[in-house]
């Protein structure tokens, strides 16, 4: 399965009351996209993953995750989730 077509699944498994199986889908995303590098799909998934905390409750946590996405996201140049990051977050 494709990373993009994970994350997708992690949100749709979150929107259906499973966020503990979203998370931990978004968790082994994460460690594989770091692992090999790939910044723009490590991004999404962290925004997923924010996205998912905050949305279940761990808003602290969710919180915290989205702001540091926020920061790294603009200063790798990921604009646009910089932007979502920080609209969540205010949430």
């Amino acid at each position: 399965m494709s990373w993009s077509v994970g994350i997708v699944s992690a949100r749709v498994v979150a929107s259906r009351g499973r966020p503990a199986d979203a998370k931990a889908r978004l968790q082994a995303i994460l460690a594989a996209t770091r692992k090999y590098g790939f910044v723009s799909y490590q991004l999404e998934a962290d925004l997923a993953l924010g996205e998912t905390e905050m949305k279940s409750g761990q808003t602290e946590t969710g919180h915290a995750r989205l702001v540091a996405l926020e920061k790294d996201a603009t200063a790798k140049g990921f604009l646009l989730i910089a932007h979502k990051a920080h609209a969540l977050s205010r949430h």
